[in-house]
């Protein structure tokens, strides 16, 4: 750690947005890494904006635009239909992609009885979140399930193989 930089280059879509504090992204053991991360000109002062986790960086007074609104995928009601010959639960988990360990229960299980068909109704207490079915190592993302459901034809389905997916129509 004793070679590492106070401040490291922050790259954007453009090449290089700014500076970050070594520290922010390389913390000491024992403590944790820094969620958004602050983002400074080249006089390693003025704040230009902050990196985002699954967005990058985002210049100051464009958060508006271009961060997804708090708690926008926090509660989405959405048609599934359990294809297969058994029940099946579905599991609200941590997004998996934003944890270093199995990804926690944060909402109750959902269970569908076999060729069950329903609009279910997800709720979290996360901005972002995972859903999947028990047994089934895939999982959605709550950001993208948020983006599709905004389609009323939208649908997830359960396989007669045991698997979630997407409903691609007949």
């Amino acid at each position: 750690m004793s070679q590492v930089p106070d401040f490291i280059p922050a790259a954007d879509d453009d090449g290089t947005a700014g500076w970050i504090a070594s520290a922010d992204v390389l913390p000491p053991p024992g403590e944790a890494r820094s969620e958004i991360i602050t983002v400074f000109a080249d006089d390693l002062i003025t704040v230009v904006g902050h990196m985002y986790p699954e967005v990058g960086f985002v210049p100051l007074g464009s958060e508006a635009e271009l961060l997804p609104p708090p708690g926008q995928d926090r509660d989405l009601t959405i048609l599934v239909r359990n294809e297969s010959d058994r029940p099946a639960i579905l599991e609200i988990t941590e997004a998996a992609d934003e944890v270093d360990h199995r990804p926690l229960l944060v909402a109750p299980p959902i269970g569908l009885e076999a060729g069950e068909e329903r609009r279910v109704r997800f709720q979290a207490p996360l901005d972002r979140w995972s859903l999947r079915l028990r047994g089934d190592d895939g999982r959605f993302f709550s950001d993208d399930l948020g983006r599709r459901a905004r389609d009323p034809a939208f649908a997830l389905v359960i396989t007669p193989a045991g698997v979630l997916q997407i409903d691609t129509g007949p």
